[in-house]
């Protein structure tokens, strides 16, 4: 008996089967590639930010909390637009500070995922700072979406999506949990390389205090002998010491004759 052609709902699961089987794969692809880059932290960042914007799209921007956690720093940022690019980094160059971010701050302090489908710009312009406001219009952002960076129950940062072309869609639950799994495994090879990196420093650290010691030790010591040497060298050239030498001499020598 001969299957007839595939109806709509085959082909919708069929398409729908295939989009799933390319979020694994591109979850998959990324998570080598960030293991891949854990043992240099500088390039990993730059890496993370490119590998996100190419999967979720459009941009991505990897930013760092402080140590005191009151603000956030840019680690890296990636957009396909040169234009769009230049624009991104000239806005967060400058530290975020969270305390006049609400997006930021809810993100930070809740810990949850922000998914903005639909950009309000008069809430930026009312609750964000003007450079918010300002990297909204100049990139022409239409959906934004933010996710905290965790790691070992600590948070490291927040990642920030956002869509401009206008023919991409605005974000939607796919895209909400495709963010989410690939910044938890950014998370944890970003937390990984800096481990190496502090690793490696204080290594360095005690590396260079043994060299300073032993240097020490060998400029004391040279510094000994030349002091030995040099006292050497003046009783053999002292002429007072020579001159009471030689009538010791001649003085035993004139006792023997007598005998």
């Amino acid at each position: 008996m001969k299957s007839g052609p595939p109806s709509d709902v085959d082909l919708s699961r069929l398409a729908t089967l295939e989009r799933l089987a390319e979020r694994e794969r591109s979850i998959a692809g990324a998570c080598r590639t960030f293991m891949a880059e854990t043992a240099d932290y500088d390039r990993l960042l730059p890496t993370v930010a490119q590998r996100l914007a190419d999967i979720v799209r459009d941009a991505c921007a990897v930013t760092l909390a402080s140590p005191d956690g009151r603000a956030l720093f840019l680690g890296a940022v990636h957009a396909p637009d040169g234009e769009a690019l230049r624009c991104a980094r000239a806005i967060l160059s400058e530290p975020i500070a969270l305390e006049g971010h609400p997006y930021a701050r809810e993100l930070y302090e809740d810990g949850q995922p922000f998914d903005g489908a639909t950009l309000d710009l008069e809430r930026v312009r009312s609750e964000a700072p003007p450079r918010a406001l300002a990297l909204a219009r100049s990139m022409g952002m239409h959906s934004v979406l933010g996710v905290p960076m965790q790691a070992r129950d600590r948070l490291l940062g927040l990642v920030f999506f956002s869509r401009y072309r206008p023919t991409s869609p605005p974000f939607d639950e796919s895209d909400f949990n495709l963010a989410r799994v690939l910044v938890a495994d950014a998370s944890i090879a970003i937390d990984n390389a800096r481990m190496l990196a502090d690793e490696r420093a204080s290594r360095a650290h005690e590396q260079t205090t043994q060299s300073r010691g032993l240097m020490a030790l060998d400029l004391r010591a040279s510094r000994d002998g030349a002091t030995a040497s040099a006292d050497g060298r003046r009783h053999l050239i002292d002429p007072k010491a020579s001159v009471a030498l030689l009538r010791k001499k001649m003085a035993a020598t004139t006792a023997a004759a007598v005998r």
